[in-house]
């Protein structure tokens, strides 16, 4: 069977076979990206968004270059923890979990963030070495960890 297509046919084809192609190859696209996007922590974040960046209302913003590849960016007022780290293997384990390995510092971490409502925490932060930072939402000095909510989406 020989199908005809005329040329409004056409051209509406070849618009959709290049929309795919641009949604496929475009910017920001990677599955690491995807599942930030999903779980709703692709922006920026903070303990509390009215107030500017300090070691108690730490702002960290995950992004997505025009590579793929998805960053964490932390700001504390100018202390040695703020930059920008590396972020991959990004997963969703459940409808409230995400877990992501990040390297900050010359160390990798397997983080695991909790999403309660509109706000979200670590849960679980353990180093390629075995050394738990966080667990069961409790830093090792048995404080909770902090709550953030998001301030802005990025694109």
């Amino acid at each position: 069977m020989i199908a005809v297509i005329n040329r409004e046919g056409a051209v509406r084809l070849l618009l959709a076979a290049l929309a795919t192609v641009l949604t496929a190859s475009g910017a920001n696209a990677s599955p690491n990206a995807d599942a930030l996007r999903q779980f709703g922590m692709l922006g920026h974040f903070a303990v509390d968004c009215g107030r500017p960046p300090s070691i108690f209302n730490p702002h960290e913003t995950f992004a997505v270059d025009a590579s793929g590849a998805v960053s964490r960016s932390l700001q504390m007022g100018g202390v040695k923890g703020d930059g920008s780290f590396p972020v991959w293997n990004i997963a969703i384990l459940g409808h409230d979990r995400l877990q992501y390995e990040e390297s900050s510092n010359g160390l990798d971490f397997k983080i695991t963030v909790l999403k309660i409502g509109n706000r979200f925490r670590s849960w679980l932060s353990v180093t390629t070495d075995g050394r738990i930072l966080v667990r069961d939402g409790k830093l090792r000095n048995g404080q909770d960890t902090q709550s953030f909510q998001l301030c802005g989406e990025s694109a």
